[in-house]
């Protein structure tokens, strides 16, 4: 399973990198005004997708989670406390 989602990572990395390259050489042989120049445009439509990935992942549903908690196989005494299984959060504390 870890492998199968490091794969597109990988690939995701890869083509980021020859992307940078690319844009690197290309700024480096068209000059620093023309570069500027296609830096702020660049700059602007990348800012533009973040803002659109913001709003997307702030207004999506979450994923279907597990129904709360339970604890069961438990004993509590004057002293001594036992539980046998927790799913969820488990927290322990006076108060």
């Amino acid at each position: 399973m870890v492998g199968s989602r490091r794969v597109p990572v990988l690939a995701a990395v890869a083509v980021g990198g020859v992307v940078l390259v690319g844009l690197g050489v290309f700024f480096a042989r068209e000059g620093l005004q023309t570069a500027s120049a296609w830096a702020g445009v660049l700059s602007f439509f990348l800012g533009v997708i973040a803002l659109g990935v913001t709003v997307w992942l702030a207004l999506r549903h979450p994923p279907a989670g597990r129904d709360g908690q339970s604890i069961s196989g438990s004993s509590a005494g004057r002293d001594i406390n036992q539980i046998e299984s927790v799913d969820g959060d488990f927290t322990t504390g006076i108060g």
